[in-house]
């Protein structure tokens, strides 16, 4: 079988998956309508006064905060379908050995959450006040300001999803597990330039806590891949 063929009979079977999964995140969306106002106020807590620049700008927050927690509420449902395309045509033992990794992948998920709201982000906000002044009082748009927590946010769950990402990439040979090996020490740079650029005081410690959770799950993910893929 040519890699052509491969990828179009991977790609067809990935369609069913890919519809139950937006069913899920339509459903998820209306239920999350419910909790947005609670959520605005979670996410504003503690960084000030917050505006409206313009009369639709409530709105969009309110469409922007829906979408995002009903990503947060289909996210098992959508890792689950991603993992029952994974395994198609793998042994027994393999899909037992890729359904726990399931449950982990659930698991990283919400520990991104926690690692981005309690961590990341308020390191993130102290950084970019760091070049306000006395004279200048820092007062923030409401949707720039939910804007860029979900740039976080979407950073933090991709970091802490990277294993099921990276087994996605090598199911469809888009990436290889000697390529991963071979760019190791490029990544482990690439994780402390991260943490030093968005670390506002530069010591060892706020580096490697924010650096070391990228290395293992980069190394997670290489180990895993190879446990499953091996011939």
């Amino acid at each position: 079988m040519d890699k052509f063929t491969f990828l179009r009979r991977y790609l067809q079977k990935l369609h069913s998956h890919i519809i139950i999964s937006l069913v899920a995140f339509f459903i998820s969306s209306i239920i999350s309508y419910f909790f947005v106002p609670r959520a605005v106020s979670i996410l504003t807590r503690g960084v000030g006064k917050v505006v409206l620049l313009n009369p639709a700008e409530g709105f969009f927050v309110y469409l922007k905060v829906t979408l995002f927690l009903g990503l947060c509420f289909s996210i098992p449902i959508i890792l689950y379908q991603l993992y029952k395309f994974i395994v198609i045509n793998f042994e027994e033992k393999n899909k037992k050995l890729f359904l726990n990794f399931f449950y982990i992948s659930c698991f990283l998920f919400i520990l991104g959450i926690c690692f981005t709201y309690f961590l990341l982000l308020p390191q993130a906000i102290r950084f970019f006040l760091n070049f306000s002044s006395i004279s200048i009082i820092p007062v923030f748009s409401l949707d720039q300001y939910i804007s860029f927590i979900f740039i976080l946010f979407f950073m933090g769950i991709i970091i802490f999803e990277l294993p099921y990402v990276i087994l996605f990439l090598t199911k469809l040979e888009i990436i290889h597990l000697d390529s991963l090996k071979k760019n190791f020490k490029y990544v482990i740079l690439i994780s402390f330039i991260i943490a030093a650029i968005i670390t506002p005081v530069i010591s060892f410690f706020n580096l490697c806590t924010l650096a070391f959770p990228l290395i293992l799950l980069y190394l997670f993910s290489i180990w895993f891949s190879q446990k499953l893929y091996k011939k």
